[in-house]
């Protein structure tokens, strides 16, 4: 049983972690709705608005590959609340800037998720060792929640009070919950990376997950297939065949997500003012599917489950490349958005489970090289599209690398199973 402090610290800590999420969603996807405005306020090309992406994610690198060692030195809790006030610093910074300064402040919000990312994904997945494929689909739904929300929002405001103000006002958010986070996790540095992470129940099966549940308790163990674990000597091909499917996926995401709202205004599917909805359909698909996932991982292994997200991924981005009308595209959209959803927490929690507490050692590693897909193929997207003079063909690039991606988890599964 826990006592009755441990049970408020949890809750507390739950809290944070997800509204850090739910922040971390609307920044990650910032440059998808402030795209349009940004590209004629700032006279960007196709190409050169890629480049801001690939300044995102560069900066997203460089916090991966220090994450490790922060979270080593100060924490995996206060690791996260120090990438928001990073991340509230840049997005400040974006709405004062102009073109030759802009992608300085992108690279700033771009660290702070570099640093967010991987802790807050960690920590959830370390503090529910037995059930950590459901915890971390429910953390990632909290981050879609800000993803889908974000985008029609962020429009809505600075058409109304400015990109500037707006901006500024999602700067103080962020600052004001990474003090929270500061003073529920401590100021004074942790002495390993775990050693700010909440009690967790430790008389659970190992292989179980947790589905939505409305009890006191967030999350309820229930049974799941399990995933047979790797031997040894697998361990080297098993991360490199990890990094190689985030380093696709990643991009893969932030290709659709961050040129959605763009692809829509191009072809005319929706109003200027309302071109953030393209956006906020996928990622809210993305929720959808994490939402899910859970009671879908009781029948079915991860790697199954990786598998059929890939296949329906596959379909949605073939619709919404090839299709011409408004509601066909929005669907293919919407489709993708559901296939790719559980593919980032269930790597992420295979990952984990097989590596546990030494997770942290690659940590840097794994994110980095996602984020190093994430600066990639958006900025490919946007290369395509000047050279082509044809946004469609900069879209293909998604379906490129979940075509990738299958021919990865093809892999990964005979890994896993020749454990």
């Amino acid at each position: 049983m826990k006592s009755a402090p441990a049970t408020e610290a949890l809750t507390q800590a739950q809290s944070i972690a997800h509204l850090g999420f739910v922040l971390t969603g609307v920044v990650n996807t910032l440059l998808g709705p402030i795209l349009p405005i940004i590209t004629r306020t700032w006279h960007l090309d196709d190409a050169q608005a890629g480049r801001l992406f690939a300044a995102q994610f560069l900066g997203a690198i460089l916090g991966t590959l220090a994450s490790s060692r922060v979270m080593n030195a100060i924490g995996i809790r206060r690791t996260a609340m120090l990438g928001l006030l990073l991340m509230s610093a840049g997005v400040t910074a974006t709405g004062l800037t102009d073109a030759r300064s802009g992608a300085l402040a992108v690279v700033c919000y771009g660290v702070g998720l570099g640093f967010v990312v991987p802790a807050i994904n960690l920590w959830v997945a370390l503090a529910n060792p037995s059930r950590s494929a459901a915890a971390l689909n429910l953390v990632n739904a909290s981050w879609c929640i800000g993803a889908a929300s974000g985008a029609p929002l962020i429009i809505y405001l600075a058409e109304k009070f400015g990109l500037t103000r707006t901006l500024a006002a999602a700067g103080i958010l962020l600052a004001l919950t990474a003090i929270a986070g500061f003073v529920a996790a401590g100021f004074s540095p942790a002495s390993s990376p775990t050693a700010d992470a909440p009690p967790t129940e430790s008389a659970q099966p190992a292989n179980v997950v947790a589905p939505l549940s409305q009890s006191s308790q967030p999350l309820v163990a229930v049974p799941i297939a399990p995933m047979p674990r790797l031997q040894p000597s697998a361990h080297r091909s098993f991360i490199v065949l990890i990094c190689a499917f985030l380093f696709f996926y990643v991009g893969t995401e932030n290709g659709i997500g961050g040129w959605a709202a763009t692809y829509a205004n191009r072809l005319h599917i929706l109003a200027a003012s309302r071109i953030g909805f393209a956006e906020s359909i996928f990622y809210g698909a993305l929720l959808v599917g994490r939402v899910l996932a859970p009671p879908i991982l009781r029948r079915i292994t991860a790697i199954r489950l990786l598998l059929a997200g890939l296949i329906l991924g596959a379909a949605g981005a073939l619709l919404f490349t090839l299709s011409t009308g408004p509601l066909t595209v929005l669907a293919g959209i919407c489709i993708a958005g559901i296939g790719l959803a559980p593919l980032f927490p269930v790597t992420v929690s295979i990952y984990s489970n097989e590596l546990g507490k030494a997770a942290t050692r690659w940590a840097g590693l794994i994110f980095a090289v996602g984020n190093l897909g994430g600066a990639t193929f958006p900025w490919l997207i946007g290369r395509i599209s000047t050279s082509t003079h044809a946004l469609r063909n900069g879209m293909l690039v998604p379906l490129v690398c979940i075509a990738v991606m299958l021919v990865v988890q093809s892999r990964l599964g005979r890994v896993a199973r020749s454990a």
